[in-house]
């Protein structure tokens, strides 16, 4: 099931609280490149990007700080890499 992209961020926030993992959702309306600054410079570990190809593709689009890119993964292999980060 496809959910519109509007919503399918909040699913994705749903599903990492049930998982336990702390998430803080920015919906507002800034770019994408301003919203990777400001995460940059305050060295948010992982950034979940959450737009219309992940919502197509069911899954989130994984940052980590600093630039490196962790591809496309599911809520639950996300939370794997989390807990194996650890």
């Amino acid at each position: 099931m496809m959910l519109k992209p509007s919503r399918f961020p909040l699913k994705v926030q749903e599903k990492l609280s049930i998982l336990r993992i702390r998430s803080e959702l920015d919906d507002g309306s800034s770019t994408i490149s301003y919203k990777i600054r400001e995460a940059e410079t305050q060295k948010i570990r992982y950034m979940v990007i959450c737009g219309k190809r992940e919502a197509e593709s069911n899954k989130i689009s994984i940052r980590k700080h600093r630039g490196r890119e962790l591809g496309l993964l599911t809520v639950e292999k996300f939370a794997k890499v989390i807990r194996e980060a650890e």
